[in-house]
């Protein structure tokens, strides 16, 4: 379901208000609104038009309601049947007794059509926004999203005091093994690592390609000696993943662990990016930590 800009604004503005509440409570308020809106519609008198108003909580309840179909028909026969008193309510009068029958039928109707292709049209949204936050070659998060990821981190430690490292690779000659091994392999290369990478990370744990041959990983709540640890089992399952292109396969890494948190996402990015080009420099297939906030180790050959 394709959306444009202006549909996309709008969209993604009526998200934000939404998922600012808790879902629960988003639906308990779409649905507490229906009957005052039919005492407004009551109050309002039959020759004023209200049916547009009815649509509002059953947006939200469309939109917050994670495809729960029974919520929907609830707060659409609530509507409807609501609809339907005060029309009574407020003196319609009708040539057969049929017509309010045939009236709230049409209108629950359009209700389920009206919620059931708002909750189709949030899904296909999110779905835009996931593709828009994964690199598409390798699966793992993009620059756009590690950045957030490491900005929400870095927030979050600077409340509870945890110290959090940042890791920067980069594979060796990139453009040796695209000449030997041509663009394709590689492709499967750069895939192989990252699914080295993002296979054996934690859940809390993120990584990003940050462009050509270059992956990042975020490692939240984890001093120099964890990241270490973590840092040397990653480096034995990229070397693991790589053992049967014909040729070896190096790596250079720049880690970082701030004790305290970064002034920002670039202090922390640039400095594991120097780390990383300092290892590199050094003669390749080596690793380069420092910690800020305690004491530095030198780079070293694995």
């Amino acid at each position: 379901m394709a959306v444009d800009v202006a549909e996309r604004r709008l969209l993604d503005r009526f998200g934000e208000i939404v998922e600012a509440w808790p879902a629960m409570t988003a639906r308990l308020a779409a649905l507490l609104s229906i009957p005052l809106l039919g005492l407004v519609d009551y109050l309002s008198g039959p020759e004023v038009a209200f049916s547009v108003f009815y649509l509002l909580p059953l947006s939200i309840l469309a939109w917050a309601g994670d495809r729960d179909r029974v919520l929907i028909w609830v707060g659409s026969v609530l509507s409807a049947t609501t609809w339907l008193v005060a029309d009574v309510a407020s003196g319609a009068e009708y040539t057969h007794a049929w017509i309010p029958i045939w009236n709230t039928a049409t209108r629950l109707t359009i209700f389920l059509i009206v919620a059931t292709l708002l909750t189709n049209l949030r899904d296909s949204v999110a779905h835009e926004r996931g593709l828009a936050r994964i690199d598409p070659l390798t699966g793992v998060g993009n620059s756009r999203s590690f950045i957030e990821a490491v900005n929400t981190e870095i927030i979050r430690t600077r409340r509870q005091g945890h110290p959090i490292t940042l890791a920067y690779v980069d594979i060796d000659d990139f453009k040796s093994i695209n000449d030997r091994i041509g663009h394709s392999g590689g492709d499967e290369v750069l895939r192989r690592v990252a699914t080295a990478l993002d296979g054996h990370t934690r859940e809390t744990d993120m990584v990003g390609r940050m462009g050509g041959d270059e992956f990042a990983i975020l490692l939240p709540e984890t001093d120099a000696s964890a990241a270490n640890a973590v840092i040397g089992d990653l480096w034995n399952r990229m070397a693991e993943s790589l053992t049967d292109v014909g040729f070896r396969v190096t790596f250079s890494l720049g880690s970082v662990t701030f004790v305290e948190p970064p002034a920002d996402v670039d202090q922390m990015i640039n400095a594991a990016d120097e780390l990383m080009y300092q290892a590199k420099q050094g003669g390749k297939n080596a690793v380069n930590q420092k910690v800020y906030g305690g004491a530095s180790s030198s780079a070293g050959m694995i």
